[in-house]
């Protein structure tokens, strides 16, 4: 994939916690605690698994008490699996 193959940059967190918080007091009425709640990002990459997250973003993810996990795997060589 070339760099102008890239899609556009997600800001995934805000749009995650934009969603989330206006539903955390209904989500405490059902017993469900931000202890219950994990963020994944899931990633697959070609030549380099590299990830960036702006401060704020991560203030903010931080501040929310939610978990965020990372999960990363290398994309398979077609030319390399069908030999």
């Amino acid at each position: 994939m070339d760099e102008d193959d890239e899609a556009p940059y997600f800001d995934f967190i805000n749009v995650f916690l934009d969603a989330l918080e206006p539903k955390i007091d209904e989500l405490l009425k059902l017993g469900v605690t931000k202890d219950d709640i994990t963020f994944w990002l899931l990633y697959e990459y070609d030549q380099q698994c590299g990830m960036e997250f702006h401060p704020q973003e991560m203030k903010r993810l931080g501040e929310s008490g939610i978990v965020l996990c990372i999960d990363c795997w290398q994309t398979k060589d077609e030319k390399s699996t069908t030999a």
